[in-house]
């Protein structure tokens, strides 16, 4: 009873702290024309433009919620919406766990100005405002990284940028042979970067080559043993190709091993898992697995872990307990789609019985 009062507890002041900074246009990023040398490193501006209405445009937010906790003092996290200040604010309280400052700038017209019409997602500036990289968001954490390691150059930085323009007009193209030609460009010189693997990726799931897709992935994941993007990527793509959908339980549990302490993601892959195998038998072996890692973790009372094992119990025709988790999970919830979502399983739970 202790346990459950202080997860309570502790989930509301999280609730409570969360409470995003929302300005009116760009003000948020307040250069230092005067800054110099060091003093102009000191603390980043890191930028996405989050259209709303697109899933994959908000990942951008999450993505600067993490580096935000990675680097609390040395970068300043704004993300930047396409809408009026009132929608804003309550796109602002709909989405509490985007640790982030949101600038309101309607029809992007102040984002224009700084950057340009044919402007990047995602920005990285120093103090004084210069413009040190743009690209995509799932690229953010790779060039922090660079950054503050010192292997920044702005040298290198304008050589990828050619390709990746390249790289561009072959997605536009819808080649495969010239995708792949032109993400191969810059993975030779930047194996590291996502955007190219995704568009290499791309390229091998739309030609129809999902051996080599899946030996693109087996390779990486060799050479990369530390990245988890890797084995996601690769479940994602058995998801997707019923030819493939065979491997995701092993590269589940390979990934389950390697990095027990991510719950996050092991709650993730167990939740795919379970909604895009339901009936696999290897899938459920390997749910059962991850759910054995995640109710012995630090994590494991919060919402979306409990919602997990709610599912897992009703999968394994535990109604009663099921509905315990749900139920716990709703209390903890923190966002109104997670609160939704809850509450309709409820509802399917209590429909079960009748």
């Amino acid at each position: 009873m202790k346990f459950l009062l202080s997860t309570v507890l502790l989930a509301a002041a999280l609730l409570l702290s969360a409470q995003n900074e929302v300005v009116q246009g760009l003000s948020a990023l307040d250069f230092d024309r005067n800054a110099r040398g060091k003093a102009a490193w000191e603390q980043l501006y890191v930028t996405a433009v989050l259209y709303p209405e697109l899933a994959y445009s908000l990942k951008g937010g999450d993505i600067l919620t993490q580096l935000k906790r990675e680097y609390p003092t040395k970068i300043k996290a704004i993300g930047i919406i396409p809408a009026k200040l009132d929608f804003v604010q309550k796109f602002a309280q709909q989405h509490r766990t985007m640790d982030i400052t949101m600038c309101a700038d309607e029809n992007l017209t102040e984002t224009i100005k700084l950057l340009g019409q044919n402007f990047q997602q995602s920005s990285i500036f120093d103090r004084s405002g210069k413009l040190l990289w743009s690209g995509e968001a799932i690229d953010l954490p790779m060039m922090i990284k660079r950054i503050y390691s010192k292997k920044y150059s702005e040298r290198e930085e304008i050589r990828i940028a050619a390709l990746v323009s390249a790289l561009q007009a072959a997605l536009r193209s819808g080649n495969p042979r010239m995708i792949s030609q032109s993400a191969d460009m810059i993975l030779n010189l930047r194996p590291e970067q996502m955007s190219a693997v995704n568009a290499k990726a791309f390229a091998l799931e739309n030609s129809g080559d999902h051996k080599a897709l899946e030996k693109f992935f087996r390779d990486r994941i060799k050479r990369f043993p530390n990245d988890a993007n890797n084995y996601f990527m690769l479940i994602e793509a058995s998801f997707r190709n019923p030819a493939m959908s065979g491997i995701a339980p092993g590269v589940a549990q390979e990934y389950f091993q390697k990095f027990p302490q991510d719950t996050v993601g092991i709650n993730a892959v167990c939740w795919s898992l379970l909604n895009k195998l339901p009936f696999n038998a290897e899938a459920f072996k390997a749910v059962c697995a991850g759910e054995n890692i995640l109710k012995k973790s630090p994590a494991a009372g919060s919402s979306r872990i409990l919602a997990t094992r709610s599912l897992i119990a009703y999968k394994k025709c535990h109604l009663r307990q099921a509905i315990a988790f749900a139920t716990h999970a709703l209390n903890l919830a923190d966002t109104p789609q997670d609160k939704a979502f809850l509450t309709e399983l409820l509802r399917y739970y209590q429909a079960t019985k009748e």
